[in-house]
């Protein structure tokens, strides 16, 4: 598409900020009662129909130009896509330079600038560089080609389109892996994927179908069959562990299997709501006030052994630079330092670890930072005052704060 406009920024930093505090709460993480992936999935995607200026649901064929722009072929003209706006080229009796018809069947993108496309009933016609006339092309010439229901992915797999909708086989594999993509449920007929990585379908009835490049980095796992609320940590670079009242998981990000992990003592069956993987390869969990440590056997599994209860329920735990555990409820919190003390704090935040990989917190509108060498919370200097629910510590010294937006702001 074509460079981003500034109303693109806005709205790609709008969604990038809910998602990112979307993402703050999935621990503790919920299996819900009927969850659909289906429905989660189509979240992912983008529509736009007749009510966004999009000329007509059929859409028969697309190209990109040089430029950026997208071009579709509709059954009611020709339009084209600057990722905001339609603009739409339709028959005009009176216009000599004017489209013959309306049924676009092909559409392609030439070199020289020049726009091709079939027309249903008349043949060929060429649209200029300038935009301001059709003309017909040459008799003779063999129709363009259909717009294709397979497009291939950077990722080496294959997209295909259907009656049973807008399905992915990853490459190396004979089968479709169902959770490893966004589905799309509802009859597609075309594909045709951008020079930036985004893929763009037509939907029959519904209208114009895309799913942006960013799709890779999320994915929406299958749920541990029969689990409540549980809790995540990561488990290596392709899996994580999930812990909920029945026991330990690990669920493979390259597979989709899940698989029980064993931990002795026997489990102790209640939610759980904290997991933390700590640098020395233990797992710490938490069941309510309960503080349980899981110490890596021979045989690939977990000992437990039961820590000191703080005496109130823990909602988070947090491994700081210096070793120290951090546990976290509702009101207060405890730093547990690798000699074994022990410092109560007050907190009315959660507690992240902040770029300087010590405890930060918020209190009040305020901005504190854990000061290893005062062992008490101090104010970050310059920092803004706010309402912080997350944050996030980037490259080059970054700092991302988040906030819910005051009910005053403008949606861009």
């Amino acid at each position: 598409m074509r460079p981003s406009s500034p109303l693109q920024h806005c709205v790609a930093f709008t969604a990038a900020l809910l998602l990112a505090l979307s993402f703050v709460a999935v621990a503790p993480v919920r299996a819900a009662e009927g969850f659909a992936p289906e429905a989660a999935s189509a979240a992912v995607f983008r529509l736009r129909g007749i009510a966004d200026g999009l000329p007509s649901a059929g859409i028969n064929g697309f190209a990109q130009d040089r430029a950026g722009y997208l071009w579709l072929a509709t059954d009611d003209g020709l339009a084209r896509f600057d990722g905001l706006v339609f603009r739409t080229w339709r028959r005009q009796p009176d216009d000599s330079g004017g489209l013959p018809g309306n049924r676009i069947l092909a559409v392609a993108a030439r070199e020289d600038d020049r726009i091709e496309l079939d027309v249903a009933g008349h043949g060929r016609w060429v649209l200029d560089p300038a935009r301001r006339r059709f003309s017909p092309a040459p008799a003779g010439l063999p129709p363009l080609p259909p717009a294709p229901e397979r497009w291939p992915d950077a990722g080496g797999g294959w997209w295909s389109a259907g009656n049973e909708g807008l399905q992915f086989r990853p490459a190396g594999r004979r089968t479709r892996l169902e959770w490893a993509a966004p589905r799309w449920q509802g009859t597609v007929r075309a594909l045709f994927g951008d020079r930036e990585g985004g893929l763009w379908f037509s939907a029959p009835g519904r209208g114009l179908g895309f799913l942006p490049p960013g799709w890779r980095a999320f994915h929406f796992l299958p749920a541990v069959a029969g689990a409540g609320r549980g809790a995540m940590a990561p488990a290596g670079p392709s899996s994580v562990y999930i812990a909920d009242e029945r026991g330990l998981w690990r669920l493979s990000l390259a597979s989709a299997r899940c698989e029980p992990v064993a931990v002795s003592p026997a489990w102790v069956a209640a939610p759980a709501d904290a997991l933390l993987a700590r640098d020395d390869g233990s797992l710490w969990l938490a069941q309510a006030s309960r503080l349980r440590r899981l110490v890596p056997d021979a045989a690939g599994g977990f000992v437990a052994r039961d820590e000191t209860s703080p005496g109130w329920a823990i909602r988070q735990l947090l491994e700081t630079e210096d070793g120290a555990l951090w546990l976290v409820g509702g009101r207060q919190a405890e730093r547990r330092d690798p000699a074994g003390g022990i410092q109560a704090q007050a907190v009315s935040s959660p507690v992240w670890r902040g770029p300087d990989g010590q405890a930060w917190r918020r209190q009040g509108s305020r901005l504190q930072q854990w000061s290893v060498s005062g062992r008490r919370f101090v104010d970050v200097p310059g920092a803004p005052e706010g309402a912080w629910q997350a944050l996030a510590a980037g490259g080059e010294g970054l700092l991302w704060l988040a906030a819910p937006a005051p009910r005053s702001m403008s949606t861009c």
